[in-house]
């Protein structure tokens, strides 16, 4: 074995998790448990203390499993989602399912040995969340410009 660390991939969508982890011998099992502190004691329960956890960066749905896992001590990171769909095209892997997903990322973890997480401070994610109330807003006030062009444009009699 290559790692001192054993690697844990995991897969994460908004109400559950594919979980990924190798043992001793490298032989990798799989759990589905969900997206809540539950279901994160129930990894630790299933991996123990000497992993290295990796899940891809996906919306907002990692955040809170990862601050679970730094706040704990644990070593993770957290992977750009289109760094593991390349790694897992170059394997020639076509079909997809969470549970090939999670396997994979174990798989990236341990052939890649990706960098640890750094979390945020406090600053970026208020600015994150100003920024995409920001762009909401614009969405907003582009899709009533155009509704109101759009009504413009109807051949119908103005009232004065």
């Amino acid at each position: 074995m290559k790692n001192e660390k054993l690697c844990c991939g995991i897969d994460v969508s908004q109400n559950t998790l594919d979980v990924a982890y190798q043992n001793n011998l490298g032989d990798i099992f799989h759990i589905k448990v969900g997206n809540n502190n539950k279901g994160f004691e129930t990894i630790l329960a299933h991996t123990g203390t000497t992993y290295h956890f990796v899940m891809e960066a996906t919306g907002v749905y990692y955040v809170r499993l990862a601050f679970f896992l730094h706040a704990k001590g644990f070593a993770t990171s957290v992977v750009n989602a289109l760094s593991i769909k390349r790694y897992i095209q170059m394997q020639g892997e076509r079909n997809k399912t969470d549970k090939k997903d999670a396997g994979w990322i174990c798989r990236y973890a341990m052939d890649q040995c990706p960098e640890l997480w750094q979390m945020p401070d406090a600053a970026y994610f208020e600015s994150k969340q100003l920024y995409n109330t920001i762009r909401d807003y614009s969405e907003q006030i582009k899709r009533y410009n155009n509704q109101l062009h759009s009504l413009r444009l109807l051949p119908i009699q103005r009232m004065q």
